[in-house]
């Protein structure tokens, strides 16, 4: 039997570190799109629905809405969202029509599949 050596280390102790800190990207996943868990979301969404049809949502039983808004969704494939219809959204609020947004119109909006 033939044995190689792959690799050889050193341990040695330390008093401070010298490499900078890891930092955790945010998710990148926007409002609606799939997702395995709410890392996969970018920053102020949160993965909810059926274990097997997860959803970037705007609100979960864990994270509610402000205000006392109700956390709701229109349909069992669509995100959950605050307040959805209301006209509650500010610019650059996620939404999926028009009346979720006080102005009235959802820049760049497009349906979720």
């Amino acid at each position: 039997m033939r044995c190689t050596v792959l690799a050889e280390m050193r341990i040695q102790s330390s008093t401070g570190c010298s490499a900078a800190p890891v930092t955790i990207d945010a998710g990148t996943l926007l409002f609606g799109e799939k997702c395995s868990g709410s890392t996969d979301c970018a920053t102020g969404l949160t993965c909810t629905g059926d274990p097997t049809d997860m959803l970037c949502s705007q609100c979960s039983a864990s994270s509610p809405c402000l205000n006392g808004v109700a956390c709701t969704a229109r349909g069992v494939f669509l995100p959950s969202q605050c307040g959805p219809g209301q006209g509650l959204g500010k610019a650059g609020d996620p939404c999926l029509n028009g009346s979720d947004c006080a102005s009235g119109a959802c820049d760049g909006a497009t349906s979720v599949p």
